[in-house]
């Protein structure tokens, strides 16, 4: 049984998508080489940065411990383009040049992001590696970030040796459990915290998962191999509300973005085509787990008076009240021509109350995030669990991607999880391509 009482959580949101959409692509300074020829391209990379550097009449020799730093910077200015540019993507990578963000001192700095990371890219534009446009600077709330596409030097190495996008991958560094803030308007930030055998326990499990999914055999469809990085494989948790037990969803990995009919048709674990499991109305169910009574028989979101509201509308509806934070007043934005004319959000919301008065009370207390730690906690057990039976799992929130002879098996170890985290029961639904 859940033994928490959730009267004493405080107000919570759900999760903004804080990531705005962008006509250019972030950094990601966990990509490096990962063969002897990709490492051999850095070290030429590293050559003719240092041969720039050198004509300077302010150049003196790098200091032994700023040594790792270089190469860490250049590996991954290399990497990001490399990668880029093996994808026939010219989509611009966006880098940060400001030395408040790269100076600055918390858990989530990787090595290289440094004050002289600007240097690196002027070395390497100079040296016709990457081509660099400089943002301007400005005042304003919003900045435009400065952006790096591969340069000359480095697309004539690539067609020399025949680059694959396997030279490069996202090596297992950086920090894998981030912490954000109580939401601020439409936003939170991601914030510094002192690690506990807590933090501890979270970050082994992740970098236990995230070794093996290295290892795995994942890969797609020839005719889909210029669309994604199947070697972007590392996994973080992400907790919210400035706890480690909101939040904790799994972020990162080529399949998420993926289209649910793209996974089918081209993605491949172990060679076999993928089927994508999930729990049935997973948020609901927990929600009674959180008060200890047993989930009704039947579809949760089947509410007297809501019959002719599509059924999706009424999942959104009945979810949005575990995450309000008050009385809900209003229909969800865009979700009124789904309603009958005579019904508002509050009564609504007593419709959904009349039919589940069990977790009534749950509602408009903000319990959303604290639900979403729960589904979080179950995942990361299925994922060391599948680890244990040799089984190669994908997240995407809380559904799972497996092979297909794997379902049965996986299916299992899926209710096991729940069962042994909650204390009750759930079924588990199977979706796959033709």
């Amino acid at each position: 049984m859940l033994a928490f009482d959730y009267a004493d959580d405080f107000p919570l949101h759900e999760i903004a998508q804080d990531q705005p959409q962008r006509s250019d692509i972030p950094f990601d300074w966990t990509l490096r080489p990962s063969n002897p020829p990709a490492h051999q391209l850095v070290t030429l990379a590293m050559a003719d940065a240092n041969a720039i550097r050198n004509r300077s009449k302010k150049a003196r020799r790098r200091q032994q411990r700023h040594e790792s730093a270089f190469e860490a910077a250049v590996s991954a200015i290399v990497a990001n383009v490399a990668q880029a540019a093996l994808r026939s993507d010219s989509t611009p990578i966006h880098v940060s040049r400001s030395k408040v963000h790269l100076e600055r001192r918390d858990r989530y700095r990787q090595e290289g992001e440094t004050g002289a990371f600007p240097q690196r890219l002027d070395e390497l534009h100079e040296a016709g590696w990457i081509i660099q446009t400089i943002a301007p600077r400005s005042t304003a709330a919003r900045r435009n970030s400065s952006t790096i596409t591969a340069g000359p030097a480095l697309l004539a190495h690539l067609r020399e040796q025949d680059f694959q996008t396997a030279a490069f991958h996202q090596a297992p560094v950086g920090e894998v459990i981030i912490l954000k803030s109580l939401r601020h308007g439409q936003k939170r930030s991601i914030i510094d915290y002192a690690d506990t055998p807590q933090t501890h326990a979270l970050r082994e499990e992740v970098t236990r998962i995230n070794h093996a999914l290295l290892q795995a055999d994942i890969s797609v469809t020839p005719e889909y191999a210029h669309k994604v990085d199947v070697g972007r494989r590392r996994l973080v948790r992400s907790f919210v509300d400035e706890r480690f037990d909101h939040g904790g969803r799994f972020g990162g990995g080529f399949w998420v973005p993926m289209s649910k009919a793209d996974r089918f048709a081209h993605l491949r674990i172990d060679g076999e085509p993928v089927v994508e499991l999930d729990f049935k109305q997973l948020h609901p169910h927990i929600a009674y787990a959180l008060v200890g009574e047993p989930a009704p028989e039947g579809d949760l979101y089947d509410i007297p008076g809501l019959e002719t509201v599509p059924r999706e509308t009424r999942k959104t509806f009945f979810n949005t009240l575990l995450w309000d934070e008050r009385e809900r007043r209003s229909l969800p934005k865009g979700t009124r021509e789904d309603f009958p004319a005579h019904l508002t959000g509050r009564s609504a919301a007593k419709l959904v109350a009349r039919q589940h008065p069990v977790i009534a009370p749950l509602f408009g207390t903000g319990v959303g995030a604290r639900i979403m730690g729960i589904e979080s906690e179950i995942m990361t057990r299925i994922l060391l669990d599948l680890i244990e039976a040799g089984i190669t799992g994908l997240p995407i929130h809380d559904a799972v991607l497996i092979p297909r002879s794997k379902a049965f098996l996986t299916t299992r170890i899926m209710q096991d999880a729940y069962r042994d985290i909650t204390g009750q029961t759930i079924r588990v639904s199977r979706t796959q391509g033709e």
